[in-house]
């Protein structure tokens, strides 16, 4: 018998896996218990209020500290 053929996985080139950290855990553990006493999202069109409300309350991303080419 021949050798097997094994296709690999395809993974970001700049991932990168670590450790969670404690105090990241605390604090998805608790974004995870907030999310849990909310009701289910609605993805359709009867969820749009609320996603335009979301939207509304969310503040513009922040300028790229990249150089600026002349």
């Amino acid at each position: 018998m021949g050798p097997r053929m094994t296709i690999p996985t395809p993974r970001p080139i700049n991932a990168v896996y670590h450790d969670e950290h404690l105090l990241d855990r605390a604090a998805m553990l608790a974004i995870r218990a907030m999310m849990a006493m909310q009701p289910a999202a609605e993805f359709g069109a009867e969820g749009r209020t609320a996603f335009d409300e979301l939207m509304e309350k969310t503040p513009p991303p922040m300028a790229s500290p990249t150089k600026q080419r002349p």
